[in-house]
């Protein structure tokens, strides 16, 4: 039975574009589809996602959120009555490493298995308070396209999340097609979602911080340059992008380096990169951004939202919880209040809260 819903605080009426669960692996491999559901239950199976990468677990790091126990959907709505959120889109923990699957066969019996775990044991819930994005198999894109037509036509979910790194290519590979060509006949959201910080130069680091701090923005620039200049967005006109968890200052840098360096480095093969040939790259970024087709995840005391907002991205930015992770109610708290103490005018904080998320899911308010 759906736990009974509390209305948002008065003060924030928020929309959180961005939560996670932690996995239950046992109730997740129970939703196994044949044969691998069997195999399970008699023992010849376990079940787990890939390990993220080297760095996490490897050294001793203290969060605001050091020994909470277990989160499911009863502590889940503590938190959102507790924060004044009156809707979350809930994002995998342990399955953001989904991209390093390489078994197709299991990777798409994962995905499904997670698909209806977190329908039954959250949107079943309470869909008032829970929505939730899909895992798609990408290593098999015509698979993957087949589940997002069922995880957003059967099980009612608003789009897909993609691994920001961690899959064999890159997300603007033509390789991926027919995912995206399912997502924009859906008219469905698409999120790119970090985790994994292996690979990017960085792998001698022996501090966890700056990794943290560098590995969320660099799979995010990296993302955004191969859908960019791929002609992504040119050929899937119908599907909005999200790029969560970075912040918003690496958007500045893509701004800067893309167009500087296309005026000097301009493909042979004009086509492959679609519009871009015959214009600014900033330009077009901007204009993809004002026309909801890219959206950034953001948290509420960031040194560069203010000046994000008013100079690039007014109607993108969307606030972003991240619980449970490495935030408690007081840290989210903070955030909100830094937000409502910036110097946006009322209109922009209100976006950044909810009216951004809303039209980035394309989910209506609750009731």
């Amino acid at each position: 039975m759906a736990a009974a819903r509390s209305g948002a605080s008065p003060e924030y009426d928020i929309f959180d574009a961005d939560g996670h669960i932690q996995e239950d692996l046992a109730g997740i491999a129970a939703c196994l589809p044949e044969p691998y559901g069997d195999a399970y239950r008699r023992g010849e199976l376990s079940f787990k996602f890939p390990p993220f990468d080297h760095f996490h677990g490897s050294s001793p790091n203290m969060t605001p959120a050091h020994g909470r126990g277990l989160v499911g959907p009863v502590e889940w709505v503590e938190f959102l009555c507790e924060v004044g959120v009156e809707k979350t889109v809930l994002y995998p923990t342990q399955a953001l490493a989904y991209g390093k699957m390489r078994s197709i066969p299991w990777t798409i019996a994962t995905c499904m298995a997670y698909n209806d775990w977190i329908t039954k044991t959250y949107l079943d819930y309470d869909r008032s308070r829970f929505s939730a994005m899909a895992l798609v198999p990408l290593q098999d894109p015509a698979a993957a396209a087949r589940e997002l037509e069922r995880s957003v036509s059967e099980l009612g979910m608003p789009g897909v999340m993609l691994p920001s790194h961690g899959l064999p290519q890159h997300l603007g590979s033509p390789a991926y097609w027919p995912v995206y060509e399912a997502a924009d006949r859906l008219g469905c959201s698409i999120a790119v979602h970090g985790g994994c910080h292996d690979g990017f130069g960085f792998d001698d680091m022996n501090v966890y911080a700056p990794v943290h701090g560098m590995g969320h923005p660099f799979g995010q620039i990296i993302s955004l340059a191969g859908m960019l200049f791929n002609g992504f967005f040119d050929r899937f006109p119908n599907v909005r992008v999200a790029y969560l968890e970075g912040g918003v200052s690496w958007l500045l840098m893509a701004l800067e380096r893309f167009d500087e360096s296309f005026e000097s480095h301009i493909p042979f093969d004009r086509d492959s990169v679609s519009r871009l040939a015959n214009r600014d790259v900033a330009e077009y970024l901007i204009e993809l951004i004002a026309n909801d087709r890219i959206f950034l995840g953001c948290e509420g005391g960031e040194r560069d939202l203010e000046y994000v907002t008013r100079s690039v991205a007014p109607h993108a930015l969307m606030y972003s919880s991240d619980f449970p992770h490495e935030v408690t109610v007081d840290t989210c708290r903070d955030q909100l209040a830094a937000l409502h103490k910036s110097a946006l005018d009322e209109r922009c904080v209100q976006g950044i809260l909810r009216d951004n998320a809303r039209r980035f899911y394309g989910l209506e308010p609750a009731a």
